[in-house]
């Protein structure tokens, strides 16, 4: 014997739910880490300078690296997060990079009022240097990187999951 489900009627506050609600909170997973980094990069912005090297150009190296790897990290979440909402390649790409860009000439502005912190064109520069190497990697080498090692293979996992199924 076969049994048949009685289709429940749908209110239209569900639909309203359905359509609109339930995509922002599927997609809320995917802007999460995004804010999250943009909160480190804020508050290592409001630490007052503490000298890292007595030698001039090791303490360069290490701020400038610092800067290069939190943008390209940064970057590399908003291409995930753009990705995952349903934004094209090219697309994330372009908007990621514009994004990061913004977002360090803001966080420069952001030093300005720390004691002992400058804010430099410079420093943007190397923003923008770590976000575009951070963008590159993940759009033109990741893909061919994760069959060859478990690692790489995680990472993309990471960056190109899709909404799919939730």
């Amino acid at each position: 014997m076969k049994q048949y489900k009685k289709e429940i009627p749908r209110s239209k506050h569900f639909r309203y739910f359905q359509s609109t609600i339930k995509p922002i909170v599927n997609n809320f997973r995917f802007w999460v880490p995004v804010v999250l980094w943009g909160g480190v990069i804020f508050a290592f912005s409001e630490i007052p300078t503490i000298p890292m090297s007595t030698v001039t150009w090791q303490e360069f190296l290490i701020k400038k690296s610092a800067h290069i790897v939190e943008f390209g990290i940064f970057a590399i979440l908003l291409y995930r997060a753009l990705l995952g909402t349903g934004a094209k390649k090219g697309d994330a790409f372009k908007y990621s990079l514009t994004a990061s860009i913004i977002y360090g000439i803001l966080d420069e502005y952001h030093q300005s009022f720390t004691p002992g912190r400058t804010s430099t064109i410079r420093d943007v520069m190397f923003d923008a240097l770590g976000a575009y190497i951070g963008l590159l990697f993940v759009d033109r080498y990741l893909p061919r990187l994760k069959e060859k090692s478990r690692i790489t293979a995680i990472i993309h996992q990471f960056i190109y999951e899709k909404t799919s199924g939730s």
